[in-house]
């Protein structure tokens, strides 16, 4: 009982931050949370196709608005308590699969890891399924030692729930009926029946959730997320493939190597320090359920296998480390078995009968002191920085990062007191935010001119509207991103007037990375400011035509340069497209560097 009583007091000492960041995907949820909270349905998961994610997250968004009121904290308070119930969570499966060492090891390396903790820091539906699924294998592991129907159909049950949150709780049906054919012969038909009950629970589950977006939207494969196939469809054409089957079948044949590998550098490498140890945890573990037939061994490998597809998956696309939360408590159970087993062996051969749980104790605090003081630093994530622990600075004003800031919220407050009514558009950032702080009771219709072009696309996809454009830039993450990152923006005056046209708005609110626009706003006459606070800006726009006023480039990013350099080296192809795209649009390397704005790091789309 002790050991859990510390393990529940250190997680949600561990809880509370000092603040958030608010990206793209924090922004959507927080969205639906405010809907929910508001008595509205969620919405679809984008906006150009009928997929929509499950309730539960915007559902615990919404009760914690009723808790503590719409504000970003209240969302993070409720994000960030999933994350701590998590941690028990681990501590109980790894006390029931290896004991109480085995758990409080899960725990402490969990609790000690950099990039577990850097997902929690964020706004998401990962930490939420992360809980769940935890808490499904705790149940399903138990519903084959104990005689009570109960057990099972809870645990299809919370699978179900997991599914609610994000639909690749979907690959962990397969733990059951896996682990039920790789049981002895004599409990096989056992296991079978109680795999049948937790199938019957989850489905129940996901047959509501089906009724309720078939008579809500109007289609069955919408409650399907993710894994609908339209989604799927979207997915593969971004990597080249045919469709979702033969992306598939290129991840389990010629991509796997690659996509492996591309998991171990991109997502294992910023988990923890020692890589190489999870891997061959993983391996111990795997041979030890064939040679052993050990149940807790089996059980763990059986949910490993189970996570094959997730991890070809992310390796491949290079997707966020939240994506795959669930993949490292269960490397991280693996790892606390090897080290028991180690510690086990090491016994044996020591002239001096020394405690297993105190050999796991010694090997266990050196990995988790590693993991605090290597790089990645867990230490420094939780003493400084944006994410900081609350307990490491007391006292200290929760602060917002990126969209939702205390600026949106003020310029809201102010635009409702000072202006009142008035037609709104506002850029990509803003309208989510303005939305949120309930700015008017509809809809902010969205200002973003222009998308982003790959470099490997046809040269002759770039649009050419005139002599020069307004901006050109690259995208800002493009040497250290993925992939898809490897995009520029040529952005037209008239295209700006167009995207104007669709609304005739009067008023026109910018921040965050869109605020390179308000160079273009404060450079025009049929524009003036009315509002600025920092980095949010509100601009009147006169009615009526509006014609080009603007001759020649106005901004640039700084990176342009660095990026074009870096492109040469590692990309030669795509510095040819850029050489070509500079060219076409008559833009030079003295223009570049002879612009009177330069954005920075970051400040763009």
């Amino acid at each position: 009982m002790l050991p859990l009583l510390a393990v529940f007091v250190i997680s949600f000492s561990v809880m509370p931050v000092n603040g958030v960041a608010v990206a793209n995907n924090s922004a959507k949820w927080l969205d639906k949370g405010a809907k929910v909270y508001h008595g509205k349905p969620a919405g679809t998961l984008r906006r150009d196709m009928d997929v929509v994610r499950g309730p539960v997250y915007p559902a615990i968004i919404a009760m914690s608005f009723n808790i503590a009121g719409q504000t970003v904290q209240a969302a993070s308070l409720a994000t960030r308590l999933f994350f701590a119930l998590g941690l028990v969570a681990l501590y109980v499966l790894g006390r029931r699969l290896r004991g109480v060492a085995g758990g409080l090891l899960a725990f402490s390396l969990a609790l000690s890891s950099r990039g577990i903790n850097e997902v929690a820091t964020t706004l998401d539906t990962d930490i939420v399924q992360a809980f769940f699924l935890l808490v499904f294998f705790i149940l399903c592991y138990e519903s084959y030692s104990r005689k009570s129907v109960l057990y099972p159909l809870a645990a299809g049950m919370v699978l179900g729930l997991a599914f609610l949150v994000k639909e690749s709780a979907i690959l962990f049906a397969g733990v059951p009926a896996l682990y039920s054919l790789l049981a002895r012969r004599e409990v096989i038909m056992m296991r079978v029946r109680r795999s049948g009950w937790m199938a019957l629970s989850c489905g129940a589950v996901m047959l509501c959730w089906i009724l309720y977006v078939y008579f809500t939207y109007g289609s069955v494969g919408a409650a399907l997320g993710g894994a609908n196939p339209e989604f799927q469809k979207f997915v593969s054409d971004k990597v080249g493939a045919s469709g979702p089957l033969q992306f598939w079948l290129r991840l389990f044949t010629i991509d796997l190597l690659s996509s492996l590998s591309a998991f171990y550098v991109n997502v294992l490498m910023k988990i923890s320090p020692y890589p190489w140890l999870l891997v061959f945890a993983a391996v111990w573990t795997i041979v030890g359920a064939i040679r052993g037939r050990k149940d807790h061994d089996i059980f763990i490998s059986t949910v490993s296998l189970v996570l094959v597809p997730a991890i070809l998956w992310s390796g491949k696309l290079d997707i966020r480390l939240g994506q795959t939360i669930f993949v490292y408590p269960v490397l991280y159970l693996m790892l606390a078995g090897m080290v028991i087993d180690f510690s086990e062996m090491l016994r044996r051969r020591l002239p001096r009968q020394i405690p297993v749980g105190a050999l796991t104790g010694v090997i266990g605090a050196v990995l988790v002191v590693f993991q605090m003081i290597l790089v990645p630093s867990t230490w420094k994530l939780w003493t400084s920085g944006k994410y900081r622990l609350s307990i490491s600075r007391p006292g200290a004003d929760f602060e917002v990062y990126g969209r939702f800031t205390d600026e949106q919220r003020r310029a809201a407050e102010w635009f409702r007191e000072e202006i009142g009514e008035g037609k709104v558009m506002a850029d990509g950032y803003s309208h989510e935010a303005m939305d949120f702080w309930g700015l008017t009771d509809e809809n902010i219709p969205v200002f973003h001119p222009v998308d982003n072009v790959k470099f490997h696309e046809d040269i002759g996809k770039v649009n050419v509207l005139a002599d020069n454009p307004v901006f050109f830039m690259t995208y800002s993450k493009l040497a250290g991103g993925a992939d898809r990152h490897r995009s520029y923006y040529v952005i037209y005056e008239q295209q700006i007037l167009d995207a104007l046209k669709v609304v005739a708005p009067e008023y026109l609110i910018m921040s965050g990375k869109g605020r390179f626009y308000s160079i273009y706003f404060d450079a025009v006459s049929w524009a003036s400011s009315v509002y600025s606070d920092k980095n949010i800006f509100i601009y009147k726009l006169e009615q009526g035509e509006k014609t080009c006023e603007v001759r020649g480039l106005l901004a640039v990013n700084d990176t342009l340069p660095e990026h074009k350099e870096w492109l040469a080296e590692h990309h030669p192809k795509e510095h040819e497209v850029l050489v070509q795209v500079m060219k076409r649009i008559n833009v030079t390397d003295e223009d570049i560097e002879n612009s009177l704005h330069k954005m920075k790091y970051g400040y763009h789309y």
